[in-house]
């Protein structure tokens, strides 16, 4: 039987976006003021993911493990807050980029290229651990019902506009299978009006035939 994972939908979608957005920079011509704002702002938004995802992680789900499995957690922990830090320090970067012009604007955006190519691989590693190590008392201390209660508080959190951006960038990154169980799990664990709001976003977000197919796979 197939357990819930709070980590895999938000880990699928930040791995894409972090992908694409590092690609995008690495190709974006930053002497052009219309080229380098429109890549600023999508590398703002992503860095703005970043930053939701560890203060939604830290509050709903590694603030109940650290109560129980302190000695386990202080390593993720720490790995947090470096990883904090070197998010701050992009983003100072990415705003620097705006009172810059020229060679020099292209010469920092080169260095922020490689900072964020050097972030990533620390990340991804980061978030391997989670999904195993981390995910392995998840499932060892909480039952399915208990995760997805918590997945539901977690997303019922989350603004309106705010949870529309999300689902955004985490429909597209799921296969049709994960795509269902989630609806599922939403299904349980959100208000009917949240729900139906969900359901009329993702159609929206994925298509009349990617939405059939996760409706079809329901039914299966």
């Amino acid at each position: 039987m197939e357990r819930v994972n709070v980590y895999l939908p938000t880990h699928k979608a930040l791995r894409a976006v972090m992908f694409d957005v590092i690609a995008w920079v690495g190709r974006t011509d930053f002497g052009d003021d219309a080229e380098a704002g429109t890549t600023i702002v999508a590398l703002r938004r992503v860095l703005n993911f970043l930053k939701d995802h560890a203060e939604h992680e830290e509050r709903w789900i590694h603030s109940q493990l650290k109560e129980r499995f302190a000695d386990e957690m202080r390593e993720l922990d720490e790995e947090h807050e470096v990883l904090h830090a070197r998010m701050q320090e992009l983003a100072r970067m990415t705003n620097r980029l705006w009172s810059l012009q020229g060679d020099r604007r292209q010469a920092v955006a080169d260095e922020l290229h490689t900072e964020l190519n050097l972030f990533l691989g620390d990340f991804l590693h980061h978030l391997h651990r989670e999904e195993t190590e981390t995910n392995a008392l998840l499932w060892q201390h909480f039952t399915d019902a208990e995760l997805v209660k918590l997945q539901g508080d977690l997303l019922s959190s989350i603004s309106p506009v705010r949870f529309a951006e999300w689902m955004q960038i985490m429909l597209p990154s799921m296969n049709t299978r994960e795509r269902a169980f989630l609806v599922g799990g939403m299904k349980q664990a959100v208000p009917q009006p949240m729900f139906e709001g969900f359901t009329n976003l993702a159609e929206q977000v994925l298509g009349e035939q990617a939405w059939t197919a996760v409706q079809e796979r329901l039914l299966s």
